[in-house]
């Protein structure tokens, strides 16, 4: 059958296709096959979703496949971290919308960067977010106005602050992705700062029902609430307040614990957990 070529396919169509790629197919396949998609490519609206942490990057370079087909592919004599994120970072030209970002791979000042070089971003995955950079980040959020959707995993210590900054800075933001330990000081944060966000996913967390109660109470604006596989015990009394929620998930929630204090069953392998706490804040270790 006789039918178009893909290379001679209509550029916006081809933009619209692209968007949908990772990076890895962004700079390893798309390029190199033909000189119409070459060009697209180096449209920046192919490059407005960027996720890092998918190029599983904190290989050393002699077992990072990546890594060596990007050198090969680009006769390049050298792979380097801060390089690779100035070349997406270029095509990108300040356009992202989505970034995730794997900080336990990058520098501070590599993080900095980046959050320089994209004001537009609408949603921000950030994983393993420690130490200087943790402390450092909250004072990056001013930087992202269109921000709508933060996902912090692990949990940050300094949540409050970082929601802070999220309030004051982000007029459109609805939705926060987060798992851990969530108590009152973690729930305050949420139901004062955040009172009229729309989508929480709290999935995998230790949350007291009273907590849970206290940001259906304080969140009424919610159009979703993920509480799946949380360690919380979600009765008629939540499902009740919850009952305006459009998206209310809470399948595979345990009952693991009394808010007078903790009770594990017997059933429950409690070996990966580590300082389980009671209502008043004392807590034991495994």
């Amino acid at each position: 059958m006789e039918g178009g070529k893909w290379e001679d396919m209509n550029m916006d169509c081809l933009i619209n296709i692209f968007s949908r790629l990772g990076l890895h197919e962004l700079t390893l396949t798309v390029p190199f096959v033909c000189r119409s998609w070459y060009r697209t490519s180096l449209n920046p609206l192919c490059w407005r979703s960027l996720d890092f942490h998918e190029l599983d990057l904190h290989h050393p370079i002699r077992k990072n496949e990546f890594a060596r087909k990007f050198m090969g592919d680009n006769r390049f004599v050298c792979f380097s971290l801060i390089g690779f994120l100035q070349y997406v970072m270029n095509r990108s030209c300040r356009s992202a919308e989505k970034l995730v970002f794997p900080c336990h791979v990058f520098t501070l000042e590599d993080f900095i960067f980046v959050s320089e070089a994209c004001p537009a971003l609408k949603s921000l995955t950030v994983h393993e977010l420690r130490g200087e950079k943790q402390k450092h980040f909250q004072n990056l959020i001013g930087k992202w106005k269109e921000l709508r959707h933060l996902k912090m995993a692990p949990m940050p210590w300094n949540l409050e602050e970082i929601l802070k900054e999220v309030s004051k800075h982000c007029e459109h933001f609805m939705g926060l992705e987060m798992s851990g330990w969530m108590g009152w000081e973690q729930v305050s944060a949420i139901v004062t700062l955040l009172p009229k966000i729309r989508q929480l996913h709290l999935s995998e967390s230790l949350i007291f029902k009273e907590h849970l109660l206290s940001i259906l109470g304080g969140c009424r604006e919610l159009e979703v609430l993920d509480v799946k596989d949380c360690w919380v015990d979600v009765d008629d009394k939540v499902q009740e307040m919850a009952a305006h929620i459009k998206r209310f998930e809470c399948s595979g929630v345990v009952k693991r614990f009394e808010y007078s204090g903790f009770v594990p069953e017997e059933d429950v392998d409690n070996s990966h957990i580590y300082g389980l706490y009671n209502s008043d804040g004392s807590g034991e270790d495994f």
